[in-house]
């Protein structure tokens, strides 16, 4: 997954530290955006973290970033190429070219976070963003040019991104984020992926804003991890932090006699330490095992 980093006007621009931990989990490139004139700057398309902290130091220095709403985007690439052009963000547009502009000044941008499966795979260049920014926020935006702030429209646009996380960044500011989101500190964070894994405990939990859209009502159920109960954020927090085992992949115990796969069960990984989980049903996960890769299975069979 992407991680997005969203910094309100009046803040200070995060430390080095905190970007550079972004990109290492999330290094398929990096972009930003935010407002100047009336109008929304994107720079984006840095494919390496040197270039991308040289750029943002520049833009701050000649842009004063701290009186603007900035948004970052550091990006693991999913569908589409994996370039410069599809780094987010992006315009709101349905120019294919527009939207692979490394430099571009508009009213309107956007950043994502997660996967639109209606879109994903669906095209060899544009990646599932783009996709959905051309077939469907277009319109929204030729209907309604504040269409972001439109409760009905939000609830709508929730429910086609699958519960991942969007944010808008407009001409005068204004940061429109939709979707769970993590505040750490004077920053929003669309997951929290980049944040070591030791960290995540049950005594220590970042606050979760999920927007205040509601749209069925939800069973009380306990959440448990390990057996141990723990609320519904905490959990929700918890797996994002994890990397699903997706279709087709599978890992190892660490002796081998073990395969795990997406066919067997819902099954996600702390890659830093080596953990794999199993998610049973919706709300309880459980340590399995500590597990190798296939590539280092292969290289012990040979």
């Amino acid at each position: 997954m992407c991680v997005i980093l969203v910094k309100e006007r009046g803040i200070e621009l995060p430390t080095k530290d905190v970007l550079e931990s972004c990109w290492k989990r999330n290094p398929d490139g990096a972009g930003f955006m935010f407002n100047d004139c009336n109008k929304v700057v994107i720079m984006k398309g840095f494919m390496t973290f040197e270039e991308f902290y040289l750029r943002l130091q520049t833009a701050n220095e000649f842009y004063h970033l701290k009186e603007k709403g900035l948004v970052i985007h550091f990006r693991i690439a999913t569908s589409g190429l994996k370039d410069k052009g599809n780094c987010h963000p992006y315009p709101i547009t349905n120019d294919n070219l527009d939207l692979r502009k490394s430099f571009i000044v508009t009213d309107l941008g956007i950043a994502h976070n997660g996967i639109i499966r209606n879109y994903n795979g669906k095209d060899k260049v544009l990646n599932d963003t783009q996709l959905f920014i051309k077939n469907d926020l277009f319109e929204l935006n030729s209907l309604d040019k504040k269409f972001y702030k439109n409760t009905i429209f939000q609830s709508m646009i929730e429910r086609l991104i699958d519960g991942s996380r969007l944010v808008f960044l407009n001409k005068k500011g204004e940061i429109i984020k939709l979707g769970n989101w993590f505040q750490d500190g004077n920053y929003y964070f669309s997951n929290l992926n980049h944040v070591s894994k030791r960290f995540l405990n049950i005594n220590k939990r970042p606050q979760i804003f999920d927007n205040d859209l509601k749209y069925f009502d939800e069973e009380n159920e306990e959440f448990t991890i390990n057996d141990e109960v723990v609320d519904k954020d905490y959990f929700d927090l918890f797996i994002d932090a994890l990397d699903r085992l997706e279709n087709g992949d599978s890992v190892y115990s660490e002796d081998y006699f073990q395969e795990y796969n997406s066919f067997n069960g819902k099954y996600y990984l702390n890659k830093e330490d080596k953990m794999i989980y199993e998610l049973i049903g919706n709300n309880e996960l459980m340590f399995v095992d500590y597990y190798k890769s296939k590539e280092e299975y292969y290289k012990l069979k040979l």
